[in-house]
Formats: structure tokens, sequence, C-alpha cells
């Protein structure tokens, strides 16, 4: 059986041209726009990097939430719970159910400000509004390429070539505060970046290939 090598001149018979050989290693032999698992990855990397990090339980601090808005107190005080932000006070007031009812009930007010765990992570511009308006959250996460499993053989259709690409990725760099399984229940993408650890992300995509190597079609313009 004969293996021919991916690049030329490396059998020992040509041992004598050594220092062509090291030019051709790093140049032709590492060619971008080649085929290959590698530049996948690192195209597949490329893209992740724009990506991440991505940000979580979008909120303005300081800030309040009064205990009838059940899903965002349950989120604040599960932040507040592990240092993410702290309560600073709270207010209860009494309210009608509607002004045609004359029942009230009691409402609590809670109000809260940037914690020390949190403060690392927090930005005001986590996510903007259809109006334009910027509103806070935690952001974090770092994907990294775990395997190229696949790529299909490049087609060219009306000067542009492609290729689909199988891969998987995990995400690191998730603050220890994050992981607190009261927090993850709350939120279900971040239950899966936890969960990336142990049970990475798999995606199929299609790769570009450019003048300056292979690219996720998700930057190509």
């Amino acid at each position: 059986m004969n293996n021919k090598s991916a690049c030329p001149l490396t059998h020992k018979r040509y041992a004598w041209k050594l220092p062509f050989l090291v030019l051709l290693v790093s140049t032709g032999c590492s060619d971008p726009t080649s085929v290959s698992k590698d530049n996948f990855g690192k195209a597949a990397q490329t893209f992740l990097d724009t990506q991440y990090p991505q940000c979580f339980f979008t909120l303005d601090l300081p800030g309040k939430v009064d205990d009838t808005d059940v899903e965002q107190d349950a989120i604040m005080h599960a932040l507040a719970n592990v240092g993410a932000i702290k309560e600073t006070g709270l207010y209860r007031k009494q309210m009608r159910v509607s002004p045609a009812q004359p029942a009230v009930h009691d409402v609590t007010t809670y109000y809260f400000q940037l914690g020390s765990a949190g403060q690392p992570y927090y930005t005001r511009e986590a996510k903007q509004s259809s109006s334009g308006k910027w509103q806070g959250g935690f952001c974090f996460g770092r994907a990294r390429v775990e395997q190229v499993h696949s790529f299909t053989v490049p087609v060219e259709s009306m000067g542009v070539t492609r290729s689909t690409v199988r891969f998987s990725y995990s995400v690191t760099d998730i603050p220890d505060w994050a992981k607190a399984s009261a927090l993850v229940a709350l939120n279900n993408s971040l239950m899966l970046i936890v969960a990336s650890e142990k049970h990475p992300f798999e995606e199929e995509a299609v790769f570009v290939r450019t003048d300056s190597g292979w690219a996720h079609q998700g930057l190509v313009k």
C-alpha cells in the first residue's frame, strides 16, 4: 500500500533538500485555504469568538422588583443568594387589585445593587431593545472548539466554494456563582452552556473558502 504524504518532499530520499522542505512546510503545507479539519477548526473558533461572551439576566442596577412580578423576583433573589447582586432594602405597601374592586393586597418592593461577585461580569450594554435602549446584564463565557467531526467535499457554485462542517464545542470561563443550581434552573441558555463542559454542543454549519482561508458563512458578507 502506497501512502502518499499530503506534503511533497517529505520522503527520506529528499533529506538533502531540508532547507527547501522547511520552507515548504511553513508555507504550502499550512495553506489556510486547503481542506483539513485543522483549518475548519480554526475557522469555527474564529466564528465562536464573535458569539461569546453571552449575556444573561438582563436588568438595570441599581434596580427594584415587586414580589408581584414572580419571575423577575425569583431571578433577583437567586442572583442575590450567590452574591452577584445584593439587596439594599424593601418597602411594603397596599394596592388594590383593580380600580373596580375594593379589595387590597400587600406588595413588597425589593431594592438591589451590584454585588462584588457579579461586578467583573456586569455591563450596562448587555441587550438592546427594539427602541434602541440598552439594558444591563451579566456577560461571560468563552467557546472552545472541541472537535471537527466531519466535512463535506467542497462544492463550487457561482464562484463560491462551500463545505458543510460538523463540529462540537464547549463553553468555559463561567463564574462559579453562575453555576449555582437554583440560578441555572431559571435560564435554559445558561443551563446548556454550563452542561457543555461534559456534554459539548454539536453544530453543523456552512463554511466558505475566501482568499485568506475558510470562514463560517455567518462572517462572510
